[in-house]
């Protein structure tokens, strides 16, 4: 059986782990971003939060005032 490829359905969520490696920062700099909403998130049911990386990275590309510093 041949695998079908999966239609474009979204962003894939990363967790605040997974994006602080993409990004090169700690883990806990990404919650700090989120928490004073610097960054995107999207909160999955009570205490599940996740980020679109794609959309983090834009994000702080477009600000002028460097949040990551």
């Amino acid at each position: 059986m041949k695998s079908q490829k999966k239609p474009d359905s979204g962003p894939d969520y990363a967790t605040a782990a997974d994006l602080a490696a993409r990004l090169g920062i700690a883990p806990k700099t990404v919650w700090k971003l989120a928490r004073n909403g610097k960054i995107p998130s999207v909160r999955i049911g009570r205490r599940c939060i996740r980020f679109d990386a794609d959309a983090v990275v834009a994000v702080l590309t477009q600000d002028s005032c460097g949040a990551l510093q």
